[in-house]
């Protein structure tokens, strides 16, 4: 749920072992320096003063830059010691390639220096002093120009266990932010996976398939030249069954996780079962995220348009978005509902409609037997918000989405039926399909928001169907 990683052209990597290395050394020197003011031999003959500090690195920022011919960059060097302390220096400034020179400097040395870009090509910017050496790279393009600079990945990081898969889309910038259609060579680092491409590649982005075979840490990169972006990947043994539980709803769903004690169900059933069940559950956008303790995470999936109705959920199951990204990275049972107002099918053109945008679904849930897919029908209308034909119709919806000809050869795909555990029966009286009566908030107005004894009712129902849906499916 981390923002996307952005790698930039010629960025080096924090070398952790030298920091460690040089804070063991800071803790030795001051040891020894107090032993010596104590005036005690810190068990026997004393220890040796700390070593002065001596510069042991350069580091030039930025490190990287695409300038056009006539633009002008700061660089700015910093040095540090043997303690990873920074320490003044003096450089030297050169310049390799000759694509430019240094101007406006107020001093021969300094640790500022500006450059000035004057033709064009690619060379580096360099300060030393003594032997130790730091140095940019530098692109000059001639005006207009435009060069891939960045390379961002989505998911920057993901969690798989062995067979699983993950979506990976990578999407190039140039020098001023911009898209920029760029052409990589993807790879798996660490041996824990392959990938392959999972559609054709848009204009500015590409999305490559990684499947995971090995239990272990690595990554994946899509390189361009000498500029890359990295997804981080961690694979882990593969589970019998699946565990984590995600409902993606509005409104209505919330009534049924809260009135309907979902969370505390799981949680009795884990104890009664030995089992680990955790329930996720995403609400509006500005809810966001609420995680297996009912507690709201401040993390927003940020479902496109904010829209759970059919063609929203339409727009999220068959577009590249990273709202699918992250419901895909991060749960494995993924049910997911529109709100009653979806029950206003007043024609057979909207409900024909419908079954499209759900076959469309299907297609991409099709390509990923990893996780279970619950796809849920519209609850009803209230008797005075709805109408005979609308209420039929949203029954003839939620009778084919639990249909064989729905789900008939889609074993990751199956249907909890919320529209027939709401509306009256479907029985040929005026309320037929509509909001049972003793489930209505109100009888006085059209309020279609179920009550509490109906999410007293279904909310427990609900929360046993994923777990056993869980438990019955196997990747």
């Amino acid at each position: 749920m981390s923002d996307p990683m952005t790698v930039v052209r010629g960025k080096g990597e924090y070398n952790h072992s030298k920091l460690a290395i040089r804070a063991g050394l800071k803790l030795l020197a001051a040891c020894a320096l107090a032993c010596v003011l104590a005036g005690s031999g810190c068990g026997g003959g004393g220890a040796p003063l700390p070593a002065p500090p001596t510069l042991t690195t350069i580091t030039v920022t930025p490190d990287s830059c695409v300038l056009d011919v006539g633009e002008t960059q700061v660089f700015v060097a910093t040095g540090y010691d043997q303690y990873d302390d920074e320490i003044d220096i003096l450089p030297v400034w050169t310049v390799e390639g000759g694509i430019g020179n240094f101007v406006a400097a107020p001093a021969a040395t300094t640790s500022i220096r500006h450059f000035s870009a004057n033709i064009s090509g690619q060379g580096k910017v360099q300060a030393m002093q003594g032997a130790v050496v730091g140095e940019a790279s530098v692109t000059v393009v001639t005006p207009g120009t435009r060069v891939l600079t960045t390379i961002t990945m989505e998911p920057a990081s993901a969690t798989l266990q062995v067979g699983a898969t993950q979506d990976i889309t990578a999407s190039g910038f140039d020098q001023h932010g911009d898209p920029i259609d760029f052409d990589a060579v993807w790879s798996v680092e660490g041996d824990i996976g392959s990938v392959a491409p999972a559609m054709a590649p848009a204009a500015v982005t590409s999305t490559y398939r990684f499947t995971a075979t090995a239990v272990g840490s690595g990554s994946v990169r899509a390189t361009d030249g000498d500029v890359f972006g990295q997804t981080d990947i961690q694979v882990t043994e593969a589970t019998a069954g699946l565990t984590n539980l995600f409902f993606l709803h509005h409104s209505t769903g919330n009534g049924m996780i809260v009135q309907g004690s979902m969370r505390a169900h799981i949680a009795a059933y884990n104890a009664d079962n030995a089992t680990s069940y955790t329930f996720w559950d995403h609400g509006y956008n500005g809810e966001g995220l609420r995680n297996p303790a009912g507690v709201w995470t401040n993390t927003s999936y940020s479902i496109p348009d904010d829209n759970t109705d059919p063609d929203g959920l339409h727009a999220l199951w068959t577009t590249n978005n990273s709202a699918r990204t992250s419901i895909m990275a991060n749960h494995e049972v993924i049910a997911f509902k529109s709100c009653f107002p979806a029950s206003a099918i007043g024609d057979n053109a909207t409900l024909e409609q419908y079954k499209t945008w759900y076959r469309e679904m299907r297609n991409y849930f099709d390509a990923h037997p990893e996780r279970l897919f619950v796809v849920m029908s519209t609850p009803p209308l209230h008797q005075l918000s709805t109408d005979t034909t609308e209420a039929d119709n949203a029954r003839a919806f939620a009778d084919w989405l639990k249909s064989a000809e729905y789900l008939a050869g889609h074993t990751n795909v199956i249907c909890f039926d919320l529209f027939d555990a709401l509306a009256q029966a479907d029985d040929g009286s005026p309320t037929r399909n509509m909001l049972r009566y003793e489930y209505e908030m109100s009888h006085g107005d059209g309020d279609s928001h179920p009550n509490a004894l109906a999410n007293q009712t279904v909310g427990p129902v609900f929360a046993d169907f994923l777990i056993d849906a869980a438990q019955s499916y196997s990747p």
